[in-house]
């Protein structure tokens, strides 16, 4: 993810894709932490492989479609050279017929969709892939299996895209936040309720009691 040599950009070249052109991304997850038992990355690895091939059957190259496995994740790339209202429609259409074959597999498990913002060039690139994986990221935190979620272009969202674009500040902040998937499902819904009460607080325990209806000593 930091910046890419002219060795790097050739290789991207000689694959057939058109750097300089408009690009959006689409990223695909499972949604499970990164911490996981060798079963569990050998299954999420026979699924990444199901997904890619999938995709490559389905979204065409002459429609502009690049598919490539990221990380723990699957990247889709349209490439825009048309009328953008119009790639946008298509790609539309293309992306829900895809999402709608996935959910039918009977051995599909929830998958989470984000899509970045149209960017053009080699930089573009880049920065496409990190907002979907941030939008992506926003529909695993919403619950909303099956549904493309459109990266907002905020300020937050930028920076948080960022931080999202690093394979080792990801995989730091999975294991700071270990402890809390540990704890199981309603415990912490409770550990994060009362954490937001208090960063919305800025640190007031009298005032985050008020918001959660707890005396200060209970926060």
């Amino acid at each position: 993810d930091s910046a890419v040599n002219s060795q790097m950009i050739e290789r991207l070249r000689a694959t057939g894709l058109l750097l300089d052109a408009t690009h959006t991304a689409v990223c695909i997850s499972h949604g499970r932490s990164a911490m996981a038992f060798d079963g569990d990355l050998l299954d999420r690895r026979v699924e990444r492989e199901r997904i890619r091939s999938l995709a490559s059957s389905l979204l065409s190259v002459h429609d502009g479609w690049s598919v490539a496995v990221v990380e723990e994740n699957v990247i889709l790339v349209r490439t825009l050279t048309r009328n953008s209202d119009l790639s946008n429609r298509s790609q539309q259409l293309g992306l829900e017929s895809f999402i709608r074959e996935l959910q039918g597999d009977a051995s599909a498990t929830s998958l989470y969709f984000g899509s970045g913002t149209a960017q053009p060039g080699l930089g573009g690139l880049q920065q496409t892939v990190k907002e979907a994986r941030i939008a992506a990221g926003s529909a695993i935190s919403r619950g909303m299996p099956w549904s493309l979620e459109v990266f907002d272009a905020t300020g937050l969202n930028r920076l948080l895209a960022e931080l999202n674009s690093s394979w080792a500040s990801r995989r730091i902040i999975a294991e700071i936040l270990e402890p809390l998937d540990q704890l199981g499902a309603d415990r912490a819904t409770s550990y994060l309720q009362t954490l937001n009460a208090y960063l919305d607080a800025r640190g007031s325990l009298v005032e985050a009691g008020r918001i959660l209806h707890l005396h200060p000593n209970a926060v």
